[in-house]
């Protein structure tokens, strides 16, 4: 093992850093080409200046990224890891030394990814986070290794944190891992089926037909716009078209070939066709569980699961831990009580709508929009004389949009507040229920408005260890008298 020993990162972490800059500056060199196509194919001696100073910018362009690449380089021959009992250390001496020291008691989670490009080489990449607040928005350390020198050490830096104190490494490398659930691959269709979002389609089909019309009427276009203009447009719904179809078709790529164990006190998961995730997520690094239900999962009565974890994917959109893929919510139930006993009490109950007084407040601020809307198109109607008609309509509409809202926020918003959890639902057409230990709690913010305290119900915020997107979560409108049992309960667990 790498202990107290120094190493340095596999070399693809040079071309894992600069594809970016690659792919950046390919597009400006295929841009200044296409600008001057006409120059480079007619080429007359009245454009040559223009053809040598075009020569000149690409070749100085080109040279930036050799600079790029070659400082690159050396920061990666400079940059040395070492590993001891209980730091991780990150020495880099290039004009500037710096050292960074990672504590091991402070990590949260030591996860193991494999992009296509790692999985064609051979390598992985390690990633250690800590379980602070100032750093859960990003990964903190990133390691890449050849791929069983990645397993290795993920295991051994696991042993430590669970002060494993054996003389050899407990060999549970996740390909020797017998797990405890593993989808087929019609439970993955099943779930990518579920996880669809009816605006990408919508975004889809509009791509599509603006597409075809594109092409067929590309030579009257041409003369129209011109190349340039036709080739923007053409990218325009080409961007549009692959990332409506990326969200439609990545439940399906994403959580390919999913399995999971638990073991003692952690998780392993296992999943992923393009991109290959490892994580071994401790079990007391789980700082609450999330229910989820899209449109589709509400119809069909089906539910997936989430865990919130520090440091877990921090650098992608969703920042939450994938845990269950979706299910028939008996069959989901059995499958995180096999997982996460602990959750066992807590997930069949129902959870209490918010207190039907609350529909005071919302009407008040629906007549508020709808006097303010109106007061400002008798205002200005005299401006818009051609319009007017159409900005009433629009009024009316978001206005009947908006009540609509809060009928269904109404139905699917709600908490549970009890001993050990609480457990708040929110949503409109989707649905999330996340269910949090007072423990993992980190304060309590609660907001209350003159109207509010008239009618005798609060609503606030609970802040997490978690990402941004996780950090703060909103508890809805819950009976006043509440409010003392909560800060007893919070007082209580963090004594």
């Amino acid at each position: 093992m790498m202990i107290n020993k120094k190493f340095r990162n596999h070399i693809s972490v040079v071309a894992e850093e600069t594809w970016k800059i690659v792919v950046f500056i390919f597009v400006i060199i295929f841009t200044a080409v296409i600008d001057n196509i006409e120059s480079i194919i007619n080429y007359t001696e009245t454009s040559s200046i223009d053809m040598i100073w075009l020569t000149i910018s690409l070749l100085a362009i080109l040279l930036i990224l050799v600079i790029i690449i070659i400082w690159k380089l050396i920061i990666w021959a400079k940059t040395y890891i070492s590993i001891n009992e209980t730091s991780i250390n990150i020495e880099t001496n290039t004009i500037i030394k710096r050292k960074n020291t990672l504590l091991i008691k402070n990590i949260s989670n030591v996860n193991i990814e494999r992009n296509i490009f790692e999985l064609i080489i051979g390598t992985s990449k390690l990633k250690l986070d800590t379980n602070t607040l100032s750093t859960a928005d990003k990964t903190d350390v990133k390691i890449i290794l050849k791929k069983n020198d990645a397993e290795k050490l993920q295991s051994f830096i696991m042993n430590l944190i669970t002060q494993d104190k054996k003389e050899e490494i407990e060999e549970d490398l996740q390909e020797k891992i017998k797990y405890d659930i593993e989808k087929p691959e019609k439970d993955i269709i099943h779930h990518g089926i579920l996880s669809i979002h009816i605006f990408s389609v919508i975004v889809l089909i509009i791509s599509i037909i603006f597409g075809a019309q594109m092409i067929l009427d590309s030579s009257s276009r041409i003369i129209e716009k011109g190349l340039i203009g036709i080739i923007f447009s053409i990218l325009l719904i080409f961007i549009f078209f692959i990332t409506s179809l990326w969200d439609i078709v990545k439940g399906f790529i994403n959580y390919y070939g999913f399995k999971i164990k638990q073991n003692k006190d952690k998780l392993y998961i296992n999943y992923g066709l393009i991109k290959r995730i490892n994580y071994t997520v401790p079990i007391d690094k789980i700082n609450a569980l999330v229910l989820k239900q899209s449109f589709l999962g509400r119809i069909s009565k089906n539910y997936m699961a989430e865990i919130v974890n520090i440091g877990i994917n921090d650098n992608e959109q969703n920042n939450q831990t994938f845990l269950l893929p979706y299910n028939k919510q008996d069959d989901l139930y059995k499958e995180i009580n096999r997982l996460l006993p602990d959750y066992k009490t807590v997930l069949k109950r129902n959870i209490n709508k918010q207190p039907k007084r609350v529909w005071f407040i919302w009407i008040i601020n629906i007549v508020i929009y709808f006097v303010l809307t109106i007061v400002g198109y008798l205002l200005t109607k005299s401006y818009f004389t051609e319009y007017k008609t159409y900005i009433l309509l629009g009024i009316i509409i978001i206005g009947i949009l908006i009540i609509v809202l809060k009928i269904l926020k109404y139905n699917t918003e709600g908490s549970i507040i009890e001993n050990k959890y609480l457990i708040i639902s929110k949503g409109y057409l989707e649905k999330k229920i996340i269910y949090i230990p007072y423990e993992k709690i980190q304060f309590l913010e609660l907001k209350q408005n003159i109207i509010a305290k008239k009618l005798k119900i609060q609503k606030g915020n609970i802040y997490l260890l978690a990402s941004s997107t996780n950090r703060i979560q909103k508890i809805p409108y819950f009976e006043e008298n509440k409010t003392n049992f909560i800060k007893q309960v919070l007082l209580k667990k963090h004594k």
